[in-house]
């Protein structure tokens, strides 16, 4: 965590993970155990979002550095838990708190999008190198939609964006129109207080 007043919820979590009966030598630690010292190096749970096909996206913003990202690639490519990682970064802004404050994947071709910030997010991609903990980072071209429908391997990804004037969509961002629990296709949590956003879900695309 990036706050030191909410680091202890990292201990709290990894007591329940290494201790209790229902988790206890079936979690394996691949990065961010706090025994360990990562120095300036942080992520959030809410900048990580595995999105299919071996790929994860990891925004960087105001709670995740460049460097965690870095060495979350190394360890997920270690144990061959992803082929690609996509690093989101956002603009220096309070409303880019967290990549899923912003953007969320919510089917396999449909998300929900902040485009004030989408807009101006730039991708790189991380891959496996020529040698162990080598790794291939690329600038990727195109929008951030663009760059998910591509590591899809999809045409076209359906973005339904927060509703309503510019000053709407500000307000239902804030109330974290785009933090959707996806729980089936086709099936989402919504939160209540995005009124001129929640009815795009009705169009036929998203039925």
């Amino acid at each position: 965590m990036f706050w030191q007043a909410r680091q202890n919820e990292t201990l709290l979590t990894t007591a329940i993970y290494k201790f209790h009966p229902h988790f206890k030598g079936k979690v394996n630690f691949w990065w961010g155990d706090p025994d360990e010292n990562f120095h300036e190096s942080t992520v959030e749970g809410g900048d990580v979002m595995p999105i299919g096909n071996g790929v994860v996206l990891i925004g960087m913003g105001e709670r995740t550095t460049p460097q965690a990202v870095g060495q979350v690639a190394r360890a997920l490519f270690r144990n061959h838990a992803a082929t690609r990682v996509i690093a989101c970064q956002m603009p220096k802004s309070r409303a880019a708190m967290h990549l899923d404050t912003v953007f969320t994947l919510l089917d396999r071709d449909k998300a929900t999008a902040f485009s004030g910030v989408c807009d101006e997010i730039i991708c790189f991609s991380i891959r496996p190198g020529d040698k162990p903990e080598n790794v291939d980072y690329r600038q990727d071209e195109g929008h951030l939609f663009d760059v998910v429908a591509n590591a899809l391997g999809i045409q076209k990804l359906h973005v339904v964006t927060t509703g309503g004037n510019a000053y709407d969509q500000e307000r239902e961002q804030w109330m974290m129109a785009t933090t959707l629990s996806a729980s089936s296709p086709a099936l989402w949590l919504v939160i209540a207080g995005t009124p001129t956003q929640t009815p795009s879900f009705k169009e036929p695309v998203w039925k």
